[in-house]
């Protein structure tokens, strides 16, 4: 399309040059051979100078044309990439398929902590929270899996399998469900009701 008018347009300007340069031309064959030379050469420098004249605007008109296409597309694939991901990534289907994939991973890499404990605190059917110690690295024990109802009896039942040791304290374990995450060290009003308790655990372990 541009390619046509870009033509039409030269073929119209050649013609307009073209019939001024000619309008003369009867009157060429009574010309002397220099004047022929001088008439040819001035009507093609006009022509030539009238072409290269009109290139200009045309090129310049094309530039900005292409510079808008090209900006349009750059828009519009931003737009249809962004707007595709918000499709694929706002359908509630895909969301929850997500989100119920990132708590399985990090429900999967609770339960891998829960062997590496000291202790677990239970409710007992209802609440349970491991704890881990080590001395000289950590400044307090420290909540490495906790949960609820089927969880708590999940992750009782990796503790007995483990020979983890298991103490029953129900205030305890829901303060410790409630007032800690995992990865969380235990609050300080707690220090000495669970180091009791892991005193218990590393009697049974003759540890000291």
């Amino acid at each position: 399309m541009k390619n046509t008018l870009k033509l039409s347009i030269a073929i119209l300007v050649g013609y307009f040059v073209s019939k001024y340069i000619l309008k003369d031309f009867y009157s060429f064959s009574f010309m002397s051979l220099n004047n022929q030379i001088e008439f040819l050469v001035k009507g093609l420098i006009l022509l030539f100078f009238s072409f290269g004249l009109l290139s200009i605007p045309i090129a310049g008109a094309d530039f900005l044309f292409r510079k808008w296409e090209y900006e349009e597309n750059l828009k519009m694939s931003k737009e249809e990439i962004k707007e595709e991901r918000k499709q694929y990534e706002g359908h509630p289907i895909v969301k929850s398929a997500i989100r119920k994939r990132q708590r399985e991973i990090a429900m999967k890499r609770m339960m891998a902590e829960v062997p590496k404990a000291d202790v677990v605190i239970t409710n007992p059917t209802h609440y349970a929270v491991a704890l881990k110690y080590k001395r000289g690295r950590d400044r307090a024990p420290k909540v490495i899996a906790k949960g609820v109802d089927s969880i708590a009896l999940k992750i009782k039942e990796i503790a007995v399998e483990n020979g983890i040791f298991i103490e029953e304290n129900p205030e305890l374990a829901r303060t410790l469900y409630y007032s800690c995450d995992i990865g969380d060290y235990i609050p300080e009003e707690l220090y000495r009701v669970v180091a009791k308790i892991l005193a218990k655990v590393y009697r049974s372990k003759k540890i000291f």
